[in-house]
């Protein structure tokens, strides 16, 4: 799989820094005890009172006025008891930004995955996507909608449970995301993954029609191929353009209210002239 890979030198919050995090959150799930370790640790994932979440919305942050207009750098640490993921921001003069605005932070359980919707003043990134190669977060990928707004998903290793929590700090404002494995969990599902497409919903397995298919294609493409395939006959064929931004990869979201019935492979990605896969993400669906 190919990846762009870009670290920005960032500010590393850790204990020794006196960053003052702000923990202004909201739980909607029951959350799991945050892990503890001996006195004299200096592992910054056991500093402050914030539980971990491991679905629905984790943390909704951030102030009514920002001067961040750009994501800076996403950089990843290891830790002895979480992983830990900071995003680095900048204005719109390429200056490290004081503030961010209003920001969600949700984990989608079903997909293994933790969902940042950043502020419609952030318009533009340094960073497309990310390997970590973790024991809880594999990838990130910055993402934009068809109005421009971004988000931010960080995918977890297969089939891990994962839970999260989420705050800011100040002077320059970081995003922080710590991330544990939710060991009491289901196993997610997870999302299907190429070079050219990620395939978010519907997850394997059963599924309805109407079919909501969620994906993004890859940085600076203009379409992307959906097919429904059954016993090698295609049935539904369709093509989604995308503005083909070059900074991101790009959310699609389309409906498929019938096709085939029974064991069906969903395809999302790019095909040559003579409509033959170059590369894609397939996932297997049953459906009625």
């Amino acid at each position: 799989m190919r990846w762009t890979l870009v670290l920005i030198p960032i500010l590393l919050i850790a204990a020794a820094c006196g960053t003052a995090a702000t923990p202004d959150t909201t739980s909607t799930t029951s959350p799991i005890a945050t892990t503890t370790v001996p006195p004299g640790s200096v592992d910054p994932c056991v500093s402050g009172d914030l539980d971990f979440d491991t679905d629905g919305l984790v943390a909704a942050l951030g102030e009514s006025v920002s001067d961040a207009t750009r994501i800076d750098g996403i950089r990843w640490d290891d830790h002895d008891t979480c992983e830990r993921i900071t995003v680095s921001f900048t204005t719109d003069r390429g200056a490290p930004a004081a503030s961010l605005g209003v920001t969600g932070v949700t984990v989608l359980a079903y997909s293994g995955l933790v969902r940042i919707a950043l502020p419609d003043d952030i318009a533009g990134s340094a960073v497309a996507d990310m390997l970590m190669d973790g024991d809880v977060a594999q990838s990130a990928y910055v993402v934009s909608d068809v109005a421009g707004k971004l988000l931010i998903d960080i995918h977890g290793v297969d089939d891990t449970a994962i839970a999260a929590r989420a705050f800011t700090t100040t002077s320059p404002v970081t995003l922080v995301i710590d991330l544990i494995i939710d060991s009491e969990g289901t196993p997610p599902i997870g999302s299907s993954k190429s070079n050219s497409a990620v395939i978010v919903a519907p997850p394997p397995g059963p599924a309805l029609y109407p079919l909501t298919v969620e994906a993004y294609a890859a940085p600076a493409v203009y379409s992307a191929r959906i097919q429904l395939e059954r016993e090698d006959v295609v049935s539904v064929d369709l093509t989604v353009s995308v503005p083909g931004r070059g900074d991101t990869w790009q959310l699609i979201t389309t409906r498929i209210d019938d096709g085939p019935s029974g064991a069906t492979t969903l395809f999302v990605g790019q095909m040559d002239a003579n409509d033959r896969p170059i590369d894609g993400a397939p996932t297997s669906l049953d459906l009625p």
